[in-house]
């Protein structure tokens, strides 16, 4: 029996590491805000354009951003009163994606940046944009997602370069019953390299495993690396959106994962682990959202595939995110009496450790 210890971003914030979007989308404004702050000191323009926004002083007097506001995220006009004086620096942007992925962080506290790409994408090949997006081509919105592409990377080397502490829990249901293993692949959808130090330390505590019995597979790319380059799109096949995506062609798919897979030889040797013998699926920290639905149907669905066994997370109202977990994997599932007979119960999983 051989075990996938399946790595997604949850596992990531487990460890203290700042990777979710929305910790992104917030970095994303405190550094604009600061930069518009800093140049508006050493300068008397009244219009400042950077990449991905653009400041527009509301009147003739050029504003700086109060340090009450460096870290907020904008809603219209950024206004602040205070000792009767009111600063307002308007806000515009010179990338909609961002603005798409800023207002929905705003609605809801939370937003998949994969899921927006591929939300607008189908926007725009059934003619029916959102409003202030009625001239959005597929270049511009390539254009825009691959600009947050870059800054995604940029964020993520500022702030998540440091080290990480074993969670003991963790190790131990990593190797737990390992007399019956003969491999674990940790499968990584993240783009840091956290899953390293839990090998070593398998590594350096029992004999029972070798380097080659724990291969590590970074399937959407991993920081730095240029020979496996980040994969960032969308990747669900059965959705009935697909096949015109598909018709289309050129442009419409430079950001579906299926079509990146093979700019290295990761799924091929995903798809070889799978074929070696029958396994067991840990899911640490992945939502099974349907942006990686069509890798997960191959995982899931795969006649070598034995069981699931889902990785809770305990919110701070004390309620968990194993039904949440659940529901995204029936949609992946078309067998569904496969599904519940291979899903371990939730009696029978743990909870992730809370994330600081």
């Amino acid at each position: 029996m051989n075990r996938i210890i399946l790595i997604g971003n949850g596992f990531d914030l487990a460890h203290n590491l700042e990777t979710s979007y929305q910790h992104f989308i917030d970095w994303i404004w405190k550094e604009n805000n600061t930069a518009y702050n800093e140049h508006i000191k050493s300068s008397k323009d009244k219009l400042v354009i950077k990449d991905i926004i653009i400041y527009v002083p509301a009147f003739d007097t050029v504003y700086p951003i109060p340090e009450q506001l460096i870290n907020t995220k904008p809603v219209g006009d950024m206004i602040l009163s205070e000792n009767q004086e009111k600063w307002i620096v308007r806000i515009k942007y010179n990338n909609l994606f961002l603005k798409t992925i800023t207002d929905r962080y705003k609605q809801a506290d939370w937003v998949d940046i994969e899921e927006e790409y591929y939300r607008l994408l189908k926007n725009i090949i059934n003619n029916q944009p959102s409003v202030g997006f009625e001239n959005y081509s597929v270049e511009n919105l390539n254009r825009d997602f691959k600009k947050i592409q870059q800054e995604f990377e940029k964020y993520l080397f500022e702030k998540c370069g440091h080290n990480v502490t074993i969670i003991k829990e963790l190790q131990q249901e990593i190797v737990r019953d390992s007399d019956n293993l003969n491999k674990i692949l940790f499968l990584n959808f993240n783009y840091i390299n956290t899953e390293k130090i839990y090998i070593e330390s398998i590594l350096n505590c029992t004999s029972k495993f070798q380097q080659e019995d724990l291969p590590s597979i970074h399937i959407h790319g991993e920081l730095g690396q240029s020979n496996n380059p980040i994969i960032f799109g969308y990747g669900d096949e059965s959705d009935s959106n697909y096949s015109k995506i598909e018709e289309l062609g050129g442009k419409y798919l430079d950001y579906i994962k299926q079509i990146r897979y093979l700019d290295t030889d990761n799924y091929k040797l995903l798809d070889g682990f799978v074929e070696l013998d029958d396994y067991q699926i840990f899911i640490m920290g992945h939502s099974c959202g349907k942006s990686d639905r069509t890798l997960l149907k191959m995982l899931f669905e795969h006649e070598n595939c034995q069981s699931i066994k889902i990785f809770r997370y305990q919110r701070e109202d004390g309620t968990d995110d194993f039904t949440d977990k659940y529901k995204n994997i029936t949609r992946i599932f078309s067998r569904k009496l496969v599904l519940r007979k291979i899903v371990v119960p939730k009696t029978g999983t743990i909870l992730l450790p809370q994330y600081q």
